[in-house]
């Protein structure tokens, strides 16, 4: 059984970073004890060939923002590699980690700091034409919609005798991978196909390239979203681009906490469109991954 104790901490001032920022050194200042915020730690457990098991337990922080748990692995998985996970949640998920060795955190204090970060900037009309043109060959004459469901595509195609129309999901990813901001899912997915079934290709056909190319498209989605919020650093904080590419890749983790859509209708041919069609508040974490450290008095 291993325990794991530390405390969470809210960043009040967004200059707490700077030191990050300069030397991947936790804050000195600008934030306090976050309590009653409820920390998790997931545990995978990997049984050879048979892939891997998942264990969690959960504590809600103290006044002073401490927390402890224990981690206790059944006795049959006693001995097997161990990697565990760190969620922090506030009502929402507001960090998470990668994943890292059991035993490389089973010493020492982890500490967190999350810095809540509103809405600012966004995803246009046009960039989301650009990574869904690819989505099942789209047509050119593809119409898009955002609402606060997700996105909504429909098209037509051989003069009208085939109808296709779909919803896709954007959600918060709150997964280890951090590396993916976004995850996009199927959330309908409707064809009238009146070819005959000799004729390619089938409706089938295209359903399958529909929900191949959402897959590619998350990618380059989760691709943007990255470069947008380096793009955001080095505007507003006058870092170098490599600066932002290490304090987002190397130093902290990003946890998207809130997406939200605009009523907007447009053409997949729009690519030059600069309506922001999709804003998302986030948290920032520090560390990226647990990393025991000495406890803050």
């Amino acid at each position: 059984m291993a325990e794991l104790s530390g405390r969470i901490f809210k960043i009040n001032n967004k200059l707490a970073l700077v030191p990050i920022l300069l030397g991947d050194i936790p804050p000195l200042f600008g934030y306090a004890a976050w309590p009653g915020a409820t920390v998790t730690v997931t545990c995978y457990v990997q049984i050879g060939i048979f892939g891997e098991i998942e264990l969690s337990s959960s504590a809600t922080t103290a006044a002073d923002g401490s927390f402890s748990l224990s981690v206790d692995v059944p006795n049959p998985f006693q001995g097997l590699p161990v990697s565990v996970a760190i969620t922090v949640t506030s009502g929402v998920p507001v960090y998470r980690s990668g994943r890292v060795p059991l035993d490389s955190i089973s010493a020492g204090k982890l500490n967190f700091w999350i810095l809540p970060v509103p809405s600012a900037g966004g995803i246009t009309a046009g960039t989301i034409s650009g990574k869904l043109a690819k989505v099942g060959s789209l047509p050119s004459g593809t119409s898009l919609s955002t609402n606060p469901a997700g996105l909504d595509v429909s098209f037509s195609e051989a003069v009208d005798l085939v109808d296709v129309w779909f919803g896709i999901a954007v959600r918060p990813d709150t997964s280890p991978n951090l590396q993916s901001f976004v995850d996009l899912s199927l959330r309908y997915l409707n064809i009238v196909d009146l070819l005959p079934p000799f004729i390619s290709p089938t409706g089938a056909d295209i359903m399958q390239e529909i929900e191949n190319g959402v897959v590619g498209a998350a990618g380059d989605l989760n691709s943007s979203v990255l470069a947008m919020m380096e793009k955001q650093i080095v505007d507003d904080d006058s870092v170098s681009p490599a600066t932002a590419q290490k304090f987002f890749t190397q130093d902290v983790s990003v946890t998207f906490t809130n997406i939200m859509f605009a009523d907007y209708k447009w053409d997949i041919s729009a690519t030059g469109d600069t309506t922001t069609v999709m804003t998302a508040t986030l948290c920032i974490g520090f560390p990226r991954n647990p990393t025991p450290g000495e406890p803050i008095l």
